[in-house]
């Protein structure tokens, strides 16, 4: 699960996946996430969750919490709702 990256970290991260043959599930391509208003929006192909903004300060909170519910999303054994 790759949340944004910079196009030269991406190209990077890209390649080696490509060398081990490990899978990605990359932001803005497989998944991603907004704030709309006083709620986060986490949207993949497999669901979309609405879901009340991160306790946390931050907007980049809105980002870390779309990135673990993606990582949830590639574990088939976790249940999301």
């Amino acid at each position: 699960v790759i949340a944004p990256q910079a196009m030269p970290a991406l190209a990077s991260i890209e390649d080696y996946s490509e060398a081990v043959h490990a899978p990605l599930y990359l932001f803005d391509r497989d998944w991603d996430v907004m704030q709309e208003k006083a709620h986060f929006i986490y949207r993949s192909k497999h669901r979309e969750i609405k879901s009340a903004l991160p306790a946390l300060p931050g907007e980049h909170q809105i980002l870390n919490a779309g990135t673990a519910i993606a990582a949830l999303d590639q574990l088939p054994q976790f249940t999301i709702s």
